[in-house]
């Protein structure tokens, strides 16, 4: 067996996303600012990747951000000032990109070191909701149980459903409105959320065929509904949660319903803000892509510039000394393990040795006896599970089925609408999953450990929500 980094024999996962070289940065990036961690991405089944960081500093981490952000009022009170910050930041490199015509290569470098600059000054944002739901949803449902007693769990479900709406609302309102007028025309919805389908810089993004297979089959008066629905749904849940806060005495469960319930809408809206910018930055390494040809012999594209590292692009951008072509190449074709130490980016290639890596990865996973996780909305269901690995899976879903995923994204939607109930291998209270299982009213239980490995796709299983259990039938 070859030598691999001996970190990553001690590992904890972090996350599971789309990803190329460049997403695979931001896990750099942030974690070694945070506590100079080393950072481990591997491949899985479908279209994402496993994103690791040394175990240790997992949980050292998570209590910095917890300390430096939410240790009191005071912090909580900057947190979200700077959050607006980060919002106004990263629209105004989206909008800068947008609005150029022709982007020079003086330019691209200025944008590029801008948008790392950007990313980093703000990577707690990133890793905030991990950090929340790791340690301070424990602390708030305790607090609950001594305040609230027998009716603790109706009071946190209170505090972790949203109050207001996200931006993914809001365009599904503008979409419903769309129908409701009789209008079938969404150019102008695919204009201005055409970012929507981003994740990793590679997928296609949203156009207005996107939008409509959104609403597909939806009437007037249904959209009429759907719209009226999510207002009142909104509007109910920011009463309840009026009602609770002022009946909340004690001063840190407040604090802590606060912060909670404002990280069920900034989970989500934080991703679309970064979405925009990186639909924006497409542009910068389409033009960074073609430099690269005319300066080369080789046949650069678009589809390669996001398997760089950031040292790469870096070089090339300031230095003109081009990435090696063959090995980007590699990564795009032939798979790689992408890890970090002391802040410094590493790949190891070669089939044999990304399956040994991710069956050292799995060792370390215990999935445990029981397929128990965190109660997102209560319910019972019984149905066959549909194992969702990537988009491609989505047309799996029926009306009597279960949806089992890794985790869930927008573009799940429409599967999650059919689906009886929904399973997650990631995620706490205010992850994509949960909430859209609120919206929905549909049974939902999040992160249970290596459910989508466990499971076979069409096992007739029962979700018990009450319990937060997935039972296999047959």
């Amino acid at each position: 067996m070859q030598q691999y980094p001996k970190f990553i024999y001690n590992v904890a996962k972090f996350a599971m996303r789309p990803s190329t070289v460049q997403r695979d940065e931001y896990v750099r990036v942030m974690w070694h600012k945070l506590c100079n961690a080393s950072t481990l991405s591997i491949p899985l089944k479908g279209d994402s990747r496993e994103l690791l960081v040394e175990k240790n500093d997992l949980k050292k981490g998570y209590a910095k951000v917890i300390e430096k952000e939410f240790g009191n009022a005071t912090k909580w009170e900057r947190h979200l000032k700077r959050y607006s910050l980060l919002k106004n930041d990263f629209e105004k490199i989206a909008k800068r990109i947008s609005k150029a015509q022709e982007i020079q290569m003086s330019e691209c470098k200025k944008t590029y070191l801008a948008w790392i600059s950007t990313f980093e000054k703000y990577s707690y944002y990133f890793m905030t909701p991990f950090a929340l739901e790791v340690l301070l949803d424990p602390e708030c449902r305790k607090l609950c149980e001594k305040e609230f007693d027998e009716k603790a769990e109706d009071a946190f479900a209170i505090i972790s459903t949203p109050t207001e709406l996200n931006i993914e609302q809001k365009i599904r309102i503008e979409m419903l409105d769309k129908i409701i007028k009789g209008d079938k025309s969404f150019e102008n919805i695919a204009k201005k959320y055409f970012w929507m389908t981003e994740y990793s810089f590679v997928e296609p993004l949203a156009n207005e065929e996107y939008f409509k297979k959104q609403v597909e089959g939806i009437g007037k008066e249904e959209a009429q509904r759907e719209k009226e629905k999510i207002i009142q749904r909104i509007g109910q849940s920011a009463k309840d949660y009026e009602t609770l806060a002022k009946k909340i005495k004690d001063k840190r469960l407040k604090l802590l319903a606060e912060m909670l319930n404002k990280y069920t809408v900034i989970r989500t809206d934080r991703i679309c803000y970064l979405k925009m910018a990186q639909a924006g930055m497409r542009k910068i390494y389409a033009q960074i892509a073609d430099e690269l040809k005319k300066d080369t012999d080789n046949n650069w594209n678009y589809s390669l510039v996001p398997y760089c590292t950031n040292e790469e692009l870096f070089e090339y951008l300031k230095k003109k000394h081009a990435p090696d072509f063959d090995e980007v190449k590699k990564r795009v074709n032939e798979g790689y393990v992408y890890y970090s130490e002391k802040g410094r980016p590493h790949f190891i290639y070669g089939e044999e040795n990304i399956k040994e890596i991710v069956e050292i990865i799995e060792k370390q996973q215990n999935l445990g006896d029981k397929l128990k996780g965190i109660i997102a909305f209560k319910g019972k269901a019984t149905g066959k599970a549909r194992i969702i690995l990537g988009k491609s899976d989505l047309h799996k879903v029926g009306e009597t089925d279960i949806l089992v995923a890794r985790v869930t994204i927008p573009d799940y939607i429409p599967a999650m609408k059919k689906a009886i109930a929904l399973v997650t291998e990631e995620g706490g209270i205010t992850s994509h999953a949960a909430i859209s299982a609120r919206e929905m009213r549909k049974p939902c239980i999040v992160g249970i450990k290596g459910i989508t490995k466990v499971l076979k796709d069409g096992d007739l299983i029962e979700v018990d929500a009450e319990k937060g259990i997935v039972k296999v039938i047959k």
